[in-house]
């Protein structure tokens, strides 16, 4: 077997971060709600991909794929797919939702594809510390599953899911698991294990065959089955995947019936991201689901890595502590797996594990509890890693589905350790929930001691929609499940991350060093065999750093090693600086050091205030609104109102990713403000995206002299644009040659969905059929934000016969230049009427007469229409059969448009006479019949 792997400690396994931790012999209070920073799942980069589910991914519905982010305090989330970058504005412990219909994810990203390796890793990250969930679900499959942090991915894991079923034509339905690479030039090596004959669907054999791939930064590799089997057979749960780099593992199935042998029972997909080996734990307690399932049982799988591994596992009786019943698997070789049980429920109802289990072994081992389906389809299979009693953590944040997609219940396990002082009492109560003890805020919480250890349990419901904080005076672990739109759900939401292999029991080392109003710290991990030092000892890595928020005031940390390398296997040494936010104000920063063992170090840093102090001006920091790729200019200031003249030796805008914001003319540094004076700057703020509600852009103004650094304040400027839509199509319908049809109704409508004023500049249609001659506005005309404006007088006036159609070009300026947006024109011409008109003189028309024939007796009326394409003299008269004129009714001169004329005929003979209009060069002739 191949081998990539470091021997020792190649795991990224930590408690994220500091709060709350201790070592032998340290004391010390909770670290503040806010920080949260003991919980493992906490991180700032994140490697995750979309496992496959039952159905064509582009017909997934817009909602039923989230990507849920929430973060402890205000920061800016960045999503990254094959370069494909996307940013937002989250603010601390509400959660950003990423979906198809916001754009956020994209269907495409689902991976598809077999053994290939292709570039759809998801990667997510900001710079303060979130978790990150995935919730993946289709109409009859779905799960969810929490994204380990990038530090806490290792180099070696065993795979474990769920047999291939085959439930039919078309119908092949398969489990695996998905690889993606967190660095260039990874090379992994997989081993395939499991039981049955089947292959993958890139054709490997399940069972003992061996293969290596070679993969890049944010590329998926994904093997699972062909789903060929019946009644449950084949399955490659066991197989070890190796890799030269860390790398996220995500387990699937792409539907499947827990247990396989229930064949009528209700399926779903099942999802988890697993945990290295290195942090396998050798003791486990877990509940069974309480939802609507079968005889309230939880189906359990085991593996180990080491060969000759035996598990004892117990089941008690919740309710009274009785053991119920034990059984034990001997895992024999390497890679081993034993299902608890994979038989029908209903047939065999007492064969299953039930209610409280204990499981222990004296190698460490990996167990993963699944839900299996009901008949009635109220509750769907879904599976998760359960966390061992050797991975607790002090606090937690997790999210609940909302509301909308949360039809049940949303339940959570808890494992907590007992009080040191007093074993006999609830831990729970030393656990709080939104800052209020546990035991108070879930009055229906039940609890008790789990017989033969010093553990306690607990379970309890939550609210849906919720962002929760949980921290505590004693250790814990726990899950949340429950059942959502498209099946049910499940996931740890407090579990630890420590390397479990090596030995490892000192903290880190500490010493820092002044450097004027700021101190340098160096934390390293070098101890192997010291003299005085447990023979075993082996220092483990620089795991994180922080400081306790509740014990700090005023302090800040600036990385001086990249902070992305923290956790990784090899940092032994690391460098940060603890500096004033506010450099007129005394500092006190309790800093902390985490090892990859979790073995925690402190430190005490004070800093005295500095007399030195630059401001910013201001009465000139808002841009206000201003159109994207237009370019606005401000002039700020930087003060000295002290009595002393400073050197400023820097100075910057501070943006998270690319800066709209630019400083013109930056003078050469460093230079002097003298007491009292300013240091004027010009700022260029070019706007590259739309602010769509709070979300401005903003920028922080930063001057650092030789001892310090001040963040003065912060420029905002709001980037908008106008968002036009145009009515798609306008049918003007069947209309006759020489005759016009006009849209004097409905109108065209153009509406601004942007946030900046629209401004119509013109109107192009570049066709001899259409005119827009008499328009009901004048352009330029101008459309509010979130306004529309219905624009009349757009007429069908055609000179051919046939289908005619034109595409109306709409020329807005949008501030960066005029910008065109179409309107399809459309309309069909038949058979001239008696009209005449002239093409060369458009508007120029003389219409036949109504009635025709008239009849004379009566009052025998007659109506003469015309039209004046511009103003003049105009002589309409009448003429009789030998053309002579008998009557001239008209001879004047007239506005342009339509006119009419009404005379009566009953002193005219039956006969044929005609009438004609002389108006400038237009001279036509119409004829009518009088009858009696």
């Amino acid at each position: 077997m191949r081998s990539f792997y470091p021997r020792r400690h190649e795991a990224l396994l930590i408690l994220s971060a500091l709060a709350l931790l201790s070592w032998s012999g340290m004391s010390g209070t909770a670290q503040a709600q806010q920080d949260l920073l003991s919980n493992s799942l906490l991180g700032r980069e994140f490697w995750l991909a979309i496992p496959p589910m039952i159905g064509d991914p582009s017909d997934v519905n817009p909602e039923d794929l989230m990507l849920m982010v929430t973060p402890i305090r205000d920061t800016r989330v960045r999503i990254e797919v094959n370069g494909v970058e996307q940013e937002r504005n989250v603010p601390a412990k509400t959660t950003e939702i990423f979906t198809l219909t916001n754009s956020g994810l994209r269907s495409d990203w689902q991976v598809n594809e077999s053994e290939v390796a292709l570039p759809q890793g998801i990667h997510v990250t900001a710079d303060e510390p979130m978790a990150v969930t995935m919730f993946n679900g289709r109409n009859r499959a779905g799960e969810a599953f929490q994204a380990l942090p990038a530090n806490k991915l290792g180099y070696r894991y065993r795979h474990m899911g769920y047999y291939d079923r085959n439930f039919g034509p078309q119908q092949k339905r398969a489990g695996g698991f998905i690889i993606v690479a967190t660095r260039n030039g990874t090379e992994v090596n997989i081993e395939l294990d499991g039981i049955g004959e089947g292959q993958t669907e890139g054709g490997h054999d399940f069972i003992d065959n061996e293969f290596d791939v070679s993969m890049n930064r944010g590329d998926v590799y994904m093997v699972r089955g062909e789903g060929e089997a019946i009644q449950g057979s084949y399955d490659i749960s066991g197989t070890l995947i190796e890799a030269s780099h860390p790398v996220a593992v995500i387990a699937f199935h792409q539907q499947i019936n827990v247990p396989a042998a229930a064949a009528n029972a209700a399926t779903g997909g099942l999802s988890e991201m697993l945990p290295p080996i290195n942090t396998w734990g050798k003791t486990y307690i877990a509940l069974a689901w309480q939802e609507v399932s079968q005889a309230q049982v939880s189906h359990y799988r085991v593996t180990a890595d080491q060969k000759f591994t035996e598990i004892l596992v117990r089941s008690y009786n919740s309710t009274n502590d009785q053991l119920i019943e034990q059984k034990n698997a001997n895992l024999l070789e390497e890679g081993d797996f034993r299902a608890f049980e994979d038989i029908d429920p209903w047939a065999n109802p007492g064969a299953y594990l039930r209610d409280l289990t204990l499981w222990t072994s004296e190698k460490p081992f990996y167990l993963m509890q699944y839900s299996g389906g009901n008949v009635w389809q109220e509750a769907r299979p879904h599976m998760t890693s359960v966390p061992s009693t050797d991975q607790l953590v002090n606090s937690t944040m997790f999210i609940t589905p909302s509301e909308t997609y949360s039809s049940k219940r949303n339940r959570v396990h808890m494992i907590a350790e007992s009080l040191p002082d007093n074993p006999e009492l609830s831990p729970f109560t030393a656990i709080r929930i939104n800052g209020q003890v546990l035991t108070d805020a879930q009055p229906t919480l039940f609890a008790t001691k789990v017989p033969t250890t010093e553990f306690w349990w607990a379970t309890f419901n939550l609210e849906p929609g919720m962002t929760y904080t949980m921290d505590g005076d004693v250790k814990f672990n726990g899950i949340l499940y429950g059942q959502f739109q498209w099946g049910s759900y499940s996931h740890p939401i407090a579990m630890g991350f420590n390397d479990l292999e090596g030995y490892d029991e000192l903290p880190p080392e500490i010493s820092f060093e002044r450097e004027c109003s700021s101190v340098v710290i160096t934390a390293k991990e070098v101890r192997n065999g010291q003299a005085g030092d447990d023979p075993r000892q082996e220092d483990s890595g620089i795991a994180d750093v922080g400081i306790v928020a509740e014990e700090s005031m005023n302090a800040r940390i600036e990385y001086i090693t990249p902070v992305n390398v923290l956790g990784f296997e090899g940092v032994t040494q690391f460098e940060f600086r603890i500096r004033a936010i506010d450099p007129t104000q005394p500092v006190t920063a309790r800093v902390q050091v985490l090892d990859r063992a979790g073995n925690l170090a402190f430190e005490t840093i004070e800093i005295e205030a500095s007399s030195e102090l630059l401001e910013l001006s201001r009465s000139r920091d808002n841009f206000g609104d201003v159109r994207i790729g237009v370019e606005a200019r401000k002039t700020i200031a930087i003060e000295n109102p002290t009595s002393e003249d400073l050197e400023v030796t820097g100075i910057e805008l501070v943006y998270n990713v690319v800066t709209p914001f630019e400083i013109i003319d930056m003078p050469e540094l460093p230079l002097t403000i003298e007491s009292g004076g300013d240091l004027p700057l010009e700022v260029r703020y070019i706007p590259k995206r739309e602010d769509i509600g709070d979300r401005p852009d903003s920028v922080l103004v930063r001057a650092t002299t030789e001892c310090n650094v001040f963040d003065m304040g912060k420029l905002f400027g709001s980037g908008v644009q106008s968002e036009i839509t145009v009515t798609e199509l306008w049918e003007a319908g069947t209309t006759a040659v020489l005759d016009e049809s006009c849209n004097d109704l409905a109108g065209i409508r153009v509406n601004n969905d942007g946030t900046a004023t629209l401004t119509i500049t013109a109107i192009e249609v570049d066709s001899d059929q259409f005119n827009i001659d008499n328009l009901s506005v004048t352009l330029p005309a101008e459309v509010n934000p979130n306004s529309g404006l219905s624009i009349r007088g757009m007429c069908f006036a055609p000179t051919e016969e046939g289908e005619h159609e034109v595409v109306a070009r709409f020329i807005i300026d949008d501030g960066g230049g005029a910008q065109p947006y179409a309107s399809r024109w459309t309309g069909n011409a038949e058979g001239m009427v008696d009209d005449v008109r002239d093409p060369n003189l458009p508007g120029y028309v003389l219409f036949s007469a109504t009635p025709n024939p008239v009849v004379s007796g009566g009052d025998g009326a007659v109506a003469l229409r015309y039209a004046l394409g511009r103003p003049g003299q105009a002589r309409l008269s009448v003429y009789d059969a030998l053309g002579n004129r008998i009557l001239t009714l008209v001879d004047e001169y007239q506005s342009a448009g339509e006119h009419s004329v009404n005379f009566s005929t009953t002193a005219l003979a039956p006969g044929v006479y005609s009438y004609r209009l002389e108006a400038g060069q237009f001279n036509a002739a119409e004829q009518f019949v009088v009858v009696r």
